[in-house]
């Protein structure tokens, strides 16, 4: 069974003007999906916990970070850790990780603590993050800025209690598209297309709906 694309017959007392409301209704749904409307965080390989901070470099400050929802492409790994970065890691003075576990099940999001490691403390100041697991096996995190000068969220290839599967599309392919019929109308709308979905036809071999 094809389940890339659903039909709906729509029952003859809604106008054509309802449908088409409740259609651009779902395009905005579709594109606030934080899988697939992100900002990215690339080529930042100095947030690796194993990179030895500088002083002759300029220290990474996310407390000037814009906040919203980051997928993270980077060599050095995606992965905010959960074991404690050492000072002057990170490519910062302060760095931030994670006090709890990542999600590793598609389509979870979870709600998570963030800690900044000081001088004084490992967790001096601490708040929490939206962190969600796309089926297409990567992470979107919804961060925000920092209260602390010269700190900065860490990333790496590993985080303790982080599963990650090699073929995670599972759900991706209910969110490819939608295809409505009044009567003998069809109508076929162009969601903003999630990259989980082309990774599933390209996997699958299957065609776009559109």
């Amino acid at each position: 069974m094809n389940m890339m694309n659903r039909s709906y017959r729509v029952n003859e007392k809604y106008t054509m003007k309802q449908f088409v409301i409740v259609l651009f209704i779902i395009h905005f749904a579709k594109a606030l999906e934080p899988c697939s409307d992100y900002s990215t965080i690339t080529n930042e390989e100095s947030r690796s916990p194993f990179h030895q901070y500088s002083f002759s470099d300029t220290p990474i400050s996310d407390e000037r970070l814009t906040p919203g929802w980051y997928k993270i492409e980077m060599n050095a790994g995606s992965l905010i850790p959960n074991q404690i970065p050492e000072l002057f890691k990170c490519g910062t003075w302060n760095p931030i990780w994670l006090n709890g576990t990542l999600p590793s099940v598609p389509e979870v999001q979870a709600n998570a603590q963030v800690c900044v490691h000081t001088i004084d403390s490992v967790c001096e100041y601490s708040w929490f993050i939206n962190i969600k697991f796309c089926c297409g096996n990567y992470l979107v995190y919804e961060l925000l800025s920092s209260p602390v000068g010269n700190s900065a969220y860490c990333f790496g290839n590993s985080s303790d209690g982080f599963v990650s599967s090699s073929d995670n599309t599972i759900g991706c392919y209910t969110q490819c598209g939608l295809s409505v019929t009044k009567g003998t109308i069809r109508l076929e709308v162009k969601l903003r297309f999630p990259e989980t979905c082309v990774l599933y036809m390209r996997r699958h071999q299957t065609r776009s709906p559109f």
